[in-house]
């Protein structure tokens, strides 16, 4: 069992954890996150990012493990391979891809959703026939975590998770982390975390990126944090450095023809509910074009938060776009849904599909929520969408 730290703890309705509140960490609560994992006296320690892995949340892991290496503490990074093709460190030897052992514990970086526990284990390990359930049941409860994250839930774990929610990426948080102790940062570890950042940063609307120079938004600039931030690690790269991690994020620009394809079958696909403020499209389970592309990865995520926010931008009447869609061509695989609205209307397009299925489907931010249905059957899917169409029809 973890003990908690006491000390740095702030008090909500639903946990009690130290926090990384101020602009830069004090070297005060560096020293206590490290102590927090040496506490545990544990000999096998995995680093992992959320399930969903994306760019600041694997660069944030890589980071992560080499600041506590720098600490004594040894920590593997964990991935499942599928996730990792589209990613900036994909070719990272860094990164194990099929764990087999269970450890006594597990560092999680851009993570913090109690309820989401059995899909960070699955993306921790990948080998079959891991009775994980029988060997750490503490995994599942969140005791043997101690996390670091930028956002905070209602379903925010209990325990020793670190949570800034001033900062705009797990990253930005790192970099703190690795100043409070001394560490210093080389080329490779900036390279590391300016993608990191960036990834995230453009997903905020903070920069973008234009023939492969970064464009940083009035937003950014208004973020004293965030901006100190991103302009201690470009001291750090030199133009040539920064360029190539330019040309990486700007996804769009760089997309393959399968990708550009697909991206404008979208716009075939949309359907817009007669009150006119809800527009979906519902990927179907077994569509040969999506699977094509890979499915959900962080290049397809990308593509889609493109499609539904260029649709919602361009249709002024609207006030959400949503996309349905398969995670993973297995026959266990999930269905998911992701929002782009306006004043928080998925929010309550989702509150309400959960009132009339009659389960808990999904959460996030009221403008940027997601959901998902355990199932890729065909009846059980076209339910999931009517749902939400249903649910479109009885708010205003």
């Amino acid at each position: 069992m973890i003990n908690s730290i006491s000390n740095y703890s702030i008090q909500n309705k639903n946990n009690s954890n130290p926090a990384f509140r101020a602009k830069w960490i004090s070297p005060k609560k560096g020293r206590a996150y490290i102590q927090s994992i040496k506490d545990t006296f544990a000999k096998r320690i995995y680093i992992s990012g959320h399930s969903s892995l994306d760019d600041d949340s694997l660069c944030s892991a890589l980071m992560l493990s080499h600041i506590v290496k720098s600490q004594g503490i040894d920590a593997l990074v964990c991935a499942k391979s599928e996730q990792l093709n589209t990613l900036y460190m994909n070719k990272s030897k860094e990164v194990h891809r099929r764990i087999k052992k269970v450890p006594d514990l597990i560092l999680t970086v851009d993570f913090n959703d109690i309820l989401k526990i059995p899909k960070l284990l699955t993306n921790v390990f990948e080998g079959k026939g891991n009775k994980i359930s029988e060997h750490k049941s503490g995994l599942f409860e969140g005791t043997n975590i101690i996390g670091i994250d930028h956002r905070k839930n209602t379903n925010t774990l209990k325990g020793n998770f670190y949570l800034d929610d001033s900062a705009k990426s797990c990253c930005g948080i790192l970099v703190r982390l690795a100043d409070a102790l001394g560490y210093k940062i080389g080329r490779e570890d900036a390279k590391i975390a300016y993608c990191g950042m960036l990834s995230d940063y453009k997903k905020k609307g903070l920069i973008k990126i234009e023939n492969g120079q970064l464009i940083k938004k009035a937003a950014l600039l208004e973020d004293k944090n965030s901006r100190i931030v991103l302009e201690k690690i470009e001291k750090i790269l030199d133009n040539k450095d920064k360029t190539e991690i330019h040309n990486y994020i700007d996804v769009i620009s760089r997309l393959t023809r399968k990708e550009k394809y697909f991206l404008e079958k979208l716009k075939s696909m949309i359907q817009i509910e007669p009150n006119g403020k809800f527009a979906y499209v519902a990927i179907d389970t077994q569509d040969k074009d999506w699977a094509k592309i890979g499915m959900d990865n962080d290049t397809t995520s990308t593509l889609l938060r493109h499609f539904r926010k260029d649709t919602l931008r361009n249709s002024p009447d609207l006030n959400a776009v949503a996309i349905f869609y398969r995670t993973s061509p297995k026959d266990h695989g999930v269905y998911r849904v992701s929002f782009h609205s306006k004043d928080g209307y998925a929010h309550k397009l989702l509150k309400k599909a959960e009132v009339l299925s009659g389960k808990e489907i999904g959460n996030g931010p009221p403008d940027r929520p997601s959901g998902s249905l355990a199932s890729v059957d065909k009846t059980e899917t076209d339910k999931f969408v009517n749902y939400f169409v249903e649910a479109a029809k009885e708010i205003s």
